[in-house]
C-alpha cells in the first residue's frame, strides 16, 4: 500500500480502430501529399481513366435499357397489330 501512494497513473491514451483502409486510397493520398509534380500528374490521370471507364459502362448500360424498352414498344406493337386484323 505504502508503494503504491508514490507511483502516479499513466494518463489514457487516445485509441481509435479503423473501420475500413484502402491501400490504393492511401497510395494516392500519399502521392498528392508529396511534392513531386510527376507523381500528382500520373495520379490524376490515373483518375480521369477510372473514370472515364465507369462512364463508358454507365452509358453502355443506358443504351441497352433504351433499346431493350424500344424492343418492347415494337414487339407490343406488332402483337396489337396483329391480334387487330
Amino acid at each position: 500500500m505504502l508503494g503504491n501512494m508514490f507511483t502516479t497513473r499513466k494518463p489514457r491514451q487516445f485509441h481509435i480502430e479503423t473501420r475500413y483502409y484502402d491501400p490504393k486510397r492511401e497510395a494516392e493520398y500519399r502521392k498528392m501529399k508529396s511534392n513531386d509534380p510527376e507523381e500528382v500528374e500520373e495520379l490524376r490521370r490515373e483518375r480521369f481513366r477510372s473514370e472515364w471507364k465507369t462512364d463508358k459502362l454507365e452509358s453502355k448500360k443506358g443504351k441497352m435499357t433504351r433499346r431493350l424498352l424500344i424492343y418492347a414498344i415494337l414487339a407490343a406493337a406488332l402483337v396489337a397489330f396483329l391480334l387487330m386484323k
